[in-house]
């Protein structure tokens, strides 16, 4: 039996939590510790997930986009997820979290902010069958002020600024959702606030919310 693992359960979680805590340490620590034994990963993951897109998450795209696709493997065994969030995350080869795999059972803190996602998580994509699967951009682009489409070089742009718009928002309700009643900080998006509103009755723990200006021509 490695060292770690002859510690108490509170030693351990001490250990674990300061590492969460450190500025100069990433999340790929964690991770690694995760994958020692069962019994370390059981007690890492709490606090891995607890919540996971806090400062220490690392800067390169392929990190966080794995983070959002493996919490939204959770996701996909309790509801069908919205068709913008299939297409980003290719979701229809996604494999379900398993018994031992990460839940969202664990998330108490969900804060998505809108820059950092738009430029670490979405990528590249297919511009007509975005504009085909989704309602939601067609919506979007609708509100848009004419002097801000006519900024953007191409449609391909816009459309891919709506795409973001959207994923954003259905992502946070996604992740939200399922765990609203052990939620204690919550960002909402704007365009969205009525979806909140209706279930407020099941945040009984929330303590903190950050209202999330989501608008494709807002600059947060």
């Amino acid at each position: 039996m490695d060292q770690l693992s002859r510690l108490p359960l509170e030693c351990l979680q001490r250990i674990l939590h300061t590492i969460a805590d450190n500025k100069s340490l990433s999340i790929a620590v964690l991770a690694r510790l995760a994958r020692v034994n069962r019994y370390i990963c059981l007690v890492t993951l709490p606090i891995i997930y607890r919540n996971p897109f806090h400062h220490y998450i690392g800067h390169l795209e392929v990190r966080p986009r794995i983070l959002y696709r493996t919490l939204l493997a959770s996701v996909i065994t309790v509801s069908n997820p919205h068709p913008s969030l299939s297409l980003e995350f290719k979701l229809d080869d996604a494999t379900p979290a398993g018994p031992y795999s990460p839940r969202l059972d664990h998330l108490r803190h969900l804060l998505i902010k809108p820059d950092p996602f738009r430029n670490c998580v979405l990528l590249g994509f297919d511009a007509v069958l975005v504009e085909q699967t989704s309602s939601d951009i067609q919506e979007r682009l609708d509100r848009l002020p004419s002097a801000f489409v006519n900024s953007f070089y191409s449609k391909n742009d816009l459309l891919w600024r709506c795409h973001g718009a959207v994923v954003l928002r259905e992502l946070n309700w996604a992740f939200a959702n399922p765990v609203l009643e052990q939620l204690e900080t919550l960002s909402i998006p704007l365009s969205d606030i009525h979806r909140y509103h209706q279930v407020v009755d099941r945040l009984p723990r929330l303590e903190l919310i950050y209202f999330l200006l989501d608008e494709v021509y807002d600059k947060s």
